[in-house]
């Protein structure tokens, strides 16, 4: 009869040494789990003043830019993953309305003539983020490379397209101090004006806007 109790007292020693265990390797699942997630880092961009359109400037539409990217990781910094959301297509199309207001133009909200059946009295231009890398090299100073790729589709009024292409643009900087999310977003911003300009550049672009 005691031998009887002290195999069953030893199995409920037993039982809670294996129940032990197995939470005691849970909690360290789990933490190990939580060690090895990528840390990640959302870009801000800076914010861009729109500039105002001279008094009588013909006007001419703007759809809201597109965001044709499989990934918004643009890339790391260390072990940090950059991941730049819808701001990057904010500032493009920020961009692009300056630059137009600079050529002497009103741009308006417009609808992408692909997406709407409504017949819009004015030319429409819509931009495509298409790409957008960010390399940094170094630890504390080091060589930020960044580039991107847009389209632009250009609209007559009553929806034919007129105009198509692609371009990028890039920027190579030296920063001296490890990027923050913020900074990065100032070191790829260059690239993103880059790839506007390369776009006016073109002189079928400035006669189709025309």
């Amino acid at each position: 009869m005691l031998l009887t109790s002290g195999v069953r007292a030893n199995a409920a020693e037993v039982g809670l040494f294996e129940g032990g265990v197995r939470s005691t390797l849970l909690i360290i699942s789990i933490v190990a789990l939580a060690a090895c997630a990528t840390p990640q880092w959302s870009v801000g961009f800076p914010d861009l003043p729109i500039e105002k359109p001279a008094a009588g400037a013909r006007e001419i539409g703007v759809a809201e830019t597109e965001d044709s990217r499989s990934s918004i990781v643009v890339g790391w910094k260390g072990l940090a993953e950059l991941r730049a959301g819808p701001g990057l297509p904010d500032y493009l199309e920020s961009k692009l309305r300056n630059e137009l207001v600079e050529r002497g133009l009103a741009p308006v909200e417009a609808l992408d003539p692909t997406k709407t059946s409504v017949s819009q009295p004015y030319k429409v231009i819509v931009l495509t983020l298409q790409s957008a890398e960010f390399e940094w090299a170094g630890i504390v100073n080091g060589d930020a490379v960044s580039e991107i790729g847009i389209g632009v589709r250009i609209y007559a009024p009553g929806g034919k397209l007129i105009y198509s292409a692609s371009f990028s643009g890039k920027s190579d900087n030296t920063a001296h101090l490890i990027p923050t999310s913020v900074a990065a977003g100032d070191l790829i911003a260059p690239a993103a004006d880059e790839a506007v300009k390369a776009a006016f550049a073109d002189p079928r672009f400035e006669k189709a806007i025309r």
